[in-house]
């Protein structure tokens, strides 16, 4: 009897083709409908007893033929907060890569990502706290020496329309950051192979502040080489973080960078190269905590400049510095009110050290010292600057300014005991009805 008739015969349940039919039939069912039906089931029950979270998930496709998954409309929450979610994601392996032991992707997007992390006022992100103190065998893992990384190969990665959400309350006042759209490919990524990654991200911090970062990358062995550059950062909104190293207030300032960079990982040291590196700030305010304004900056300008780790190397073109404008006010009990912040940091940080007897430790060999690191400043010019002066000690306060300060240096390194050509010029205003006219002074030399 032939396979097909014995298929629709009485005797159907010993046709071949009938098994193989089912057989298919249940895995079809299985893949398509169940798994996929019983992850979404389990996963935010897995997510409420292992974290302090609570998980959505909208709708999972899963094709057991070409083990292509994809994820809709997914989050993790809180009562108040949603710390992770994204609206798509995808992933593409191929099957014929599993022979060989690695894990082969054609194509991952991940579409409308959404991170938040928020840190409190001992500097501890929120989520950690829901998560218990690791045990004494999770630290022993820690411990654990590293394992090699899996044969990975991605043709194509995508990111699209991220978002990334800040809240931090560890600076004293509350610092939010927010950072979208965030925009990252990544294409032929390897771990084995010694071939180079294409990557490119760009993301927007704010109205005209815009990060791009293209390049490539490879894991054997590690190291990365592309182009940064920085558009029209306010670093203003970071001065809480500057606060704990300066003891002033940023009040404005427009950052721009940009630099072609190459790193490495070479003799187990992490090797740094820059190259046509420029970056420039504008509208810079700096004030003490009681708004006693201390400078203000037109713009200043650093490069091009070359740089290298390895060698221990750089080399600046220029450092202009633009409407540098110095103010210095002395109270009546003469102090200087710019430098207050300062001598109250020098007088924290001052406690009295009781003697003791030192240690008495074996004489070692003295270590060959290091090599000096070299550079070079081919330019230093300053322009338009001015110096705001104030005097409280007198009964009547005096005012005096010099303005139009100029000031150009050449050819300085790190051998400062070598004499380098300058020129220095100011000018002095006085009062319209003094009858005086203004001076003007310029001092050239080596």
């Amino acid at each position: 009897m032939a396979p097909v008739t014995r298929l629709f015969s009485r005797v159907w349940y010993r046709s071949r083709g009938f098994w193989l039919l089912l057989l298919v039939a249940l895995y079809s069912l299985t893949g398509f409908v169940l798994a996929p039906w019983w992850l979404a089931q389990q996963l935010p029950q897995w997510v409420a007893d292992h974290t302090p979270w609570q998980a959505r998930v909208g709708v999972i496709r899963f094709n057991p033929y070409t083990l292509a998954l994809s994820v809709d409309d997914f989050s993790l929450h809180t009562e108040q907060t949603q710390w992770l979610g994204w609206q798509h994601f995808h992933a593409y392996p191929r099957l014929g890569a599993l022979l060989t032991g690695a894990l082969y992707f054609t194509d991952i997007e991940l579409r409308k990502p959404r991170v938040h992390l928020a840190i409190d006022a001992k500097g501890r992100l929120e989520i950690q706290q829901g998560f218990a103190a690791p045990s004494t065998e999770a630290r022993a893992d820690e411990t654990a020496p590293a394992t090699d990384m899996p044969r990975l190969f991605i043709e194509q990665l995508q990111v699209i329309d991220g978002q990334f959400s800040l809240a931090d309350a560890s600076q004293g006042e509350p610092l939010a950051l927010r950072v979208a759209p965030i925009d990252f490919r990544l294409r032929d990524f390897s771990t084995f192979h010694e071939r180079e990654g294409e990557y490119q991200l760009s993301l927007s911090l704010g109205a005209g502040e815009q990060v791009t970062w293209r390049g490539s990358v490879q894991n054997t062995p590690w190291g990365s080489r592309g182009r940064v550059e920085l558009q029209g950062l306010e670093v203003a909104r970071f001065d809480p973080y500057l606060r704990a190293h300066l003891p002033y207030r940023l009040r404005s300032g427009s950052l721009d960078l940009a630099t072609d960079y190459r790193v490495r990982w070479q003799q187990g040291e992490l090797a740094l190269e820059l190259d046509q590196g420029l970056a420039s700030i504008s509208e810079v305010q700096l004030s003490t905590n009681d708004d006693i304004q201390v400078l203000a900056l037109k713009r200043a300008q650093v490069g091009p400049l070359t740089l290298s780790l390895p060698a221990m190397k750089t080399q600046i073109a220029e450092v202009s510095l633009e409407g540098l404008a110095l103010f210095a006010t002395r109270n009546a009990q003469g102090q200087l009110l710019q430098l207050a912040p300062l001598q109250a940091v020098t007088a924290a940080g001052t406690a009295p050290v009781t003697p003791s007897a030192p240690p008495v430790t074996p004489s070692a060999p003295p270590a060959s010292p290091a090599a000096p690191f070299q550079w070079q400043l081919d330019a230093l010019r300053l322009t338009d600057a001015s110096l705001q002066w104030r005097d409280e000690v007198p009964a009547v306060p005096v005012e005096m300014r010099v303005s139009g300060i100029e000031l150009h240096l050449r050819d300085l390194n790190e051998q400062l005991s070598r004499r380098s050509p300058f020129g220095l010029a100011w000018h002095s205003p006085v009062p319209k009805d003094s009858g005086q006219e203004a001076q003007q002074s310029q001092i050239e030399g080596f």
